[in-house]
């Protein structure tokens, strides 16, 4: 074994040991973090977890969560994301064990995809370690261990986006692999819609840079067009389903967020936190834009960019811009909600801007490195263990009598006792406790064309014609993975069902289709129809159309390729190496 492969091995156990720490607090408290979004992504995850239970697959439709409702979510939010989900929780068959190994997973990954960023910058092995550490401490990864925010899993992804732009940075050639850009991108983009954007609209920073300073402008935008082919390939069908719906039906949008200047970021002396930045990384951001500001001439493009387009990212996510005003004059600035998710490319950016201003100062000012290092090292386990201690302080509600107080859920669970919540958490029946916690969340319901979303009570709505829906009915789901719903009646008035139709939807009411004209629904997509006294049956489907399933072969055939081409160009590598070992040796 070379002594490069045992550093690469030294490195990530360091990084899987530390991310054991961040989530061996709740293990030892026992306790299940009921943060505020553990609501809307659990039920995401369930239904996908049931699909894979039953094998009645649906890429479209929600069969097992959101109450059976049909409604799309996940061909809308992070659809490859939440089959890997399921998949983890159909092997654990816990919500306690789920937590904890998702939670290790996203510490471990946001490690590794920080230290695959810092191998880019050619810097020392401790410094791409340490800044792995720094990264997977913050609270921008931490937020969905603390918050099940999905902001987290985006910031899981991020770094292995934006390390080709950084690469391209590296020297006037501009070298990067589209390939990886390509299947870091269709990655995100799979797991988070948000952290996508933010990744294209820093790459658009970088890459632009770097096509300004290159010598091969050619060669970089060719790499850029195999990079965006490999993303469509990867991504085929998802891209497919998400501009299918988007584009067929007026969803109701996010609520629009008019005080936005209390959702930013601001340096702090303090811990690090959802807004506040915290000590160790405000002075870390703060030593990197001095260092590089006041010595510009000296540093080279890839410190310069790094810092300027973190810099720019953190005046962004904060006071510094007049947000309020921004979100009353503009629509669409208020839907985007908190101005302080900008701020993780800002983690990103400045902490790799630190390690390489790091490495720079080693090499040249030559200072006694072990000191340095010891104290860089102290530095990043003071950030580790801080959060480990936030995730101590939120895991201990749990067997309090207050178990939701980790999160915002106190006002809308179905029972104000502690020992009946906990014990819906453990049932062997997953989605009792989801039903104790279950928010009326309108996202991406449609809305009927004679209606503005903005006008729509899309919470209120929900709650009454789906959540709390008073008809006696039975929901199960075909052989075709479509949902049926069976109820008996005495009246032939207008009956309102539980579950959501979309443009492509297709309904059968007691065995006749219903032309696509005649469906009826309610304001948020609510199915209408007119039923036979005595027994009716409805079924309500999806009509994928040709190209969307040949799309899914188009998409599982390249993701194939990929993964056996990685495979075969890691041997090649390793047996390079080896044999220039080998030569070394003799």
């Amino acid at each position: 074994m070379t002594k490069r492969t045992m550093r690469a091995i030294f490195q990530v156990i360091v990084i899987a040991v530390a991310a054991m720490l961040l989530v061996l607090p709740q293990l030892f408290r026992h306790g299940i973090i009921l943060g505020s979004d553990i609501s809307f992504h659990y039920l995401r995850f369930y239904d996908t977890y049931m699909q894979m239970k039953t094998g009645h697959f649906n890429f479209i439709q929600s069969l097992f969560g959101f109450s059976q409702s049909g409604r799309i979510v996940n061909a809308l939010y992070g659809s490859g994301f939440a089959y890997f989900a399921g998949l983890i929780l159909l092997l654990v068959q816990n919500w306690f064990r789920f937590q904890v190994l998702m939670g290790f997973l996203c510490e471990f990954f946001a490690g590794m995809s920080m230290l695959f960023l810092m191998h880019q910058l050619m810097v020392r092995n401790w410094i791409r370690t340490i800044m792995a550490l720094l990264y997977m401490s913050s609270f921008v990864v931490d937020t969905w261990v603390l918050n099940q925010s999905f902001t987290g899993w985006g910031a899981v992804f991020l770094p292995l986006a934006l390390a080709s732009g950084v690469r391209a940075l590296r020297d006037k050639q501009a070298h990067f692999n589209p390939l990886i850009l390509g299947l870091s991108i269709s990655l995100l983009f799979m797991t988070h819609l948000v952290s996508t954007m933010l990744a294209v609209v820093a790459l658009f920073l970088l890459f632009g840079v770097a096509l300004f300073v290159t010598n091969d402008k050619l060669a970089l935008l060719k790499n850029l067009g195999v990079a965006v082919a490999a993303f469509a390939l990867l991504s085929s069908f998802n891209l497919f389903t998400f501009l299918s719906v988007e584009t067929g039906n007026t969803l109701f949008t996010p609520w629009k967020n008019l005080a936005m200047l209390d959702a930013t970021s601001y340096l702090s002396l303090g811990d690090n936190g959802m807004s506040a930045i915290g000590l160790i990384y405000s002075g870390l951001f703060l030593l990197q834009i001095s260092v590089v500001f006041t010595s510009w001439r000296k540093r080279t493009v890839q410190e310069r960019t790094l810092t300027s387009v973190g810099l720019l990212f953190l005046v962004l996510s904060s006071r510094l811009v007049p947000w309020d005003d921004l979100a009353m004059h503009f629509s669409g600035i208020a839907a985007f909600q908190f101005p302080l998710r900008l701020v993780v490319v800002a983690y990103v950016l400045l902490l790799a801007g630190f390690g390489l201003t790091l490495e720079g100062y080693l090499n040249t000012q030559r200072p006694d490195e072990e000191t340095i290092r010891a104290l860089v090292w102290t530095v990043s386990l003071l950030a580790v263990f801080s959060a480990m201690n936030q995730v101590d302080a939120s895991a201990r509600y749990w067997r309090t009598s207050t178990p939701a107080a980790a999160g915002d859920n106190g006002s809308i669970l179905k029972t104000k006792d502690p020992a009946a919540l906990r014990a819906a958490f453990s049932s062997p029946d997953l989605v009792d406790g989801l039903n104790l916690v279950m928010k009326a969340a309108p996202d991406y319901l449609p809305v009927s064309n004679h209606q503005a979303p903005d006008s729509v009570l899309g919470y209120q709505l929900y709650a009454a014609q789906v959540l709390n829906n008073r008809l006696p009915l039975s929901k199960k789901v075909t052989g075709d993975s479509e949902l049926a719903l069976s109820w008996k009646t005495s009246s032939t008035k207008e009956a309102q069902l539980p579950v959501i139709v979309y443009r492509h939807s297709t309904v059968m009411l007691n065995g006749q289709a219903i032309a696509v004209s005649d469906i009826r629904t309610s304001d948020i997509g609510a199915l209408k129809v007119k039923p036979r006294k005595g027994q009716n049956r409805v079924v309500v489907g999806y009509d994928l159309s040709g190209l969307g399933k040949g799309l899914i072969w188009v998409q599982g055939i390249s993701w194939i390729m990929l993964i056996l081409g990685m495979f075969i160009a890691m041997v090649r590598r390793m047996k390079t190496r080896r044999a220039d070992s080998e030569l070394a040796d003799e």
